[in-house]
């Protein structure tokens, strides 16, 4: 691991960090989880093509989310090729540590532990071990609604990994209310949301449905576009506006 690309936080706003999201599709089937999509049918984009694409975004900061971001195999080689300081990772956990071997620089990875999802806590911690040894930054949370055992928490505990609760976004009041966002309404973009497809959409609704006449041509922020969806919102789109 080349020892001149070490992970840097950078000072930019986490939700202005771009979002990239490489694949809609995930391994888990969790019965809490607001991200289960079918893959798109367009082309699974080259690491060139994402390290072109990606590096021609302002800052010096992405996030790499999806459904499983990692399922995407030459995801440590798009990272490999990024002049950017500050990558973060979301993921499952369920790649082995080989697949993370192949980075030549360290990032952030934002692991999440799903009880009975098929890997066994034990697995789990001893992955987290690696990457931390590695000398990677690890944060790691579960969701309040997954109902997380204490006897998995306290493996975790056992080896000095700090789990956080994270809300389940569908019980935020924003969500249950959404029925009463106008049909209509100008709709201001807080980040920069890239698809499978390396084009930039407004929000994740509209980049699930990944209609051509809804891609953003220009990458600078906020933007505010006239959305006539409105109440149609992704579950996480919500959550940044209640969030703001």
């Amino acid at each position: 691991m080349d020892a001149n690309r070490q992970y840097k936080l950078a000072t930019t706003p986490f939700a202005a960090i771009p979002r990239i999201i490489p694949t809609l599709v995930c391994n888990f089937r969790c019965p809490y989880c607001v991200m289960d999509y079918p893959q798109p049918t367009h082309e699974i984009l080259s690491a060139e093509k994402w390290i072109y694409i990606l590096n021609n975004l302002p800052g010096d900061s992405v996030i790499f989310s999806g459904g499983e971001p990692t399922l995407i195999n030459h995801l440590p080689d798009i990272i490999n090729g990024l002049a950017k300081n500050d990558i973060r990772v979301y993921t499952n956990m369920s790649r082995p540590f080989s697949y993370w071997q192949r980075l030549d620089r360290t990032i952030h990875i934002l692991a999440s532990y799903h009880h009975g999802q098929g890997i066994s806590p034990r697995a789990v911690a001893e992955l987290f071990q690696q990457l931390r040894d590695a000398g990677h930054y690890i944060g790691s949370h579960v969701i309040e609604s997954a109902n997380t055992p204490a006897d998995d928490i306290a493996i975790f505990d056992a080896v000095g990994i700090d789990i956080k609760t994270d809300i389940d976004i569908r019980n935020l009041k924003a969500w249950k209310n959404r029925g009463s966002i106008p049909a209509v309404l100008p709709c201001k973009t807080t980040r920069i949301l890239i698809g499978p497809d390396g084009k930039r959409y407004p929000c994740l609704h509209k980049l699930v449905k990944a209609n051509p006449g809804d891609v953003m041509t220009t990458m600078t922020f906020p933007n505010t576009v006239e959305c006539r969806e409105g109440g149609s919102c992704h579950v996480c789109d919500v959550a940044i506006f209640a969030r703001k």
